[in-house]
């Protein structure tokens, strides 16, 4: 399965966070650097810009975050500088507003086919899932108290359209950590570098990967309100410091990438062993903290392999089929993984004139519709 362009067009903006296509298949885009939510219809095939409106709800926003439109019509924007979710009607009139006190730094946004609102919380780290006015809040889904939180940064989240599974994108874990519609763990699909580095410097040998939970303390579903961490975050240094820790972390757990140097070279072969032939005995006994990973053992699991792993996972969305599409930030790409979470592909690549891609949707047209960190929208057609 690949993606062909369709269209591609370009926002005032470079900082675009959330994405959102209506019943109607305009595409509510969230500009960040010029707080609003702007309007596009997608374009046809080409590269003519789409036509566009100009952005809607600019005076009633101050840091919008992520955008998800609503089956009546309006759409609801997460708001972290303001604690709240804000629902507008399609002309950019504020209805009402999500202002609960468990609410700390809200970012991701999703609807259920039931209308309810789903709600990630970066600072309280957990999902809050509000009925359809957003009134009353239904529950939480978090980490159970002696295993700590159970997600690091879900900046996004997202519902299987066939099954109503919640879908969290941890964008600290390099992660999805996917709940079936009454919150219960299923699986977490990705690697987390942080958590391999951990058990490997206390000897343990498990390697992270699409791990199936059975334990009871997996998660809890708590129906009152959670104390929140008192530690705020600013997402633009947060990604900085993220990619060069998860940068050193790789290149202890995987090694460096082979030099070009042909004096190097030399030297080794003299010494009877090439470059090359060390890089293959660090392939088949990599270290980690001065222990070696044990990679024969067997995994209950199913990994993605490592030219496939999820690194910096931004948005996600999943299409009619229950395929989930994940923007990876760093590696410049779009996997898809199949409800059960099992990678599939890569339906675009760098080599496909990705740039740091954070949002994606499906259009009414079957479309995927990705947002690039500098401003550009393109429109693909998956096959």
């Amino acid at each position: 399965m690949r993606g062909i362009l369709l269209s591609e067009y370009c926002l005032r903006s470079d900082m675009m966070t959330g994405m959102s296509v209506t019943s109607q298949n305009d595409v509510l885009l969230v500009n960040k650097s010029y707080p609003c939510i702007e309007v596009y219809k997608p374009g046809t095939v080409g590269t003519s810009p789409a036509s566009r409106t100009p952005g809607l709800c600019s005076d009633e926003l101050f840091t919008p975050w992520d955008v998800a439109a609503l089956p009546c019509g309006n759409f609801a924007v997460t708001e972290p500088h303001d604690a709240c979710v804000k629902i507008f009607s399609a002309d950019g009139k504020v209805v009402s507003t999500i202002h609960g006190q468990e609410l700390k730094c809200p970012r991701g946004i999703a609807v259920n086919s039931q209308g309810n609102i789903i709600v990630t919380d970066s600072q309280v780290k957990c999902v809050y899932v509000y009925s359809a006015d957003g009134s009353k809040l239904e529950h939480v889904i978090k980490g159970a108290k002696d295993e700590g939180p159970l997600f690091v940064q879900p900046f996004h989240v997202t519902v299987n359209r066939l099954t109503d599974s919640i879908i969290v994108s941890d964008y600290g874990k390099d992660c999805l950590t996917v709940f079936d519609s009454e919150g219960n763990f299923l699986y977490n699909y990705g690697v987390d570098i942080a958590t391999l580095m951990t058990s490997h410097h206390d000897g343990d040998e498990k390697e992270a990967s699409m791990h199936k939970d059975t334990s009871s303390n997996a998660h809890v579903i708590d129906k009152v309100h959670m104390k929140a961490d008192p530690a705020t975050e600013h997402v633009e240094k947060v990604e900085t410091k993220h990619i060069r820790r998860q940068s050193s972390l790789r290149e202890r757990l995987f090694g460096r990438k082979k030099r070009k140097d042909s004096h190097s070279d030399e030297k080794h072969h003299q010494n009877g062993k090439s470059r090359d032939q060390k890089n293959v005995v660090k392939e088949e006994a990599p270290k980690v903290n001065g222990s070696e990973v044990n990679q024969a053992q067997p995994v209950k699991s199913f990994a993605p392999r490592k030219q496939h792993v999820l690194y910096s996972p931004f948005g996600v969305c999943t299409d009619k089929f229950g395929l989930i599409f994940i923007a990876e930030y760093t590696n410049q790409r779009v996997q898809v993984v199949t409800a059960d979470g099992h990678f599939k592909c890569m339906v675009v690549q760098r080599d496909d004139g990705i740039r740091y891609p954070r949002a994606v949707a499906i259009d009414n047209n079957g479309h995927l519709v990705v947002g690039e960190r500098f401003g550009w929208v393109k429109t693909f057609q998956y096959i």
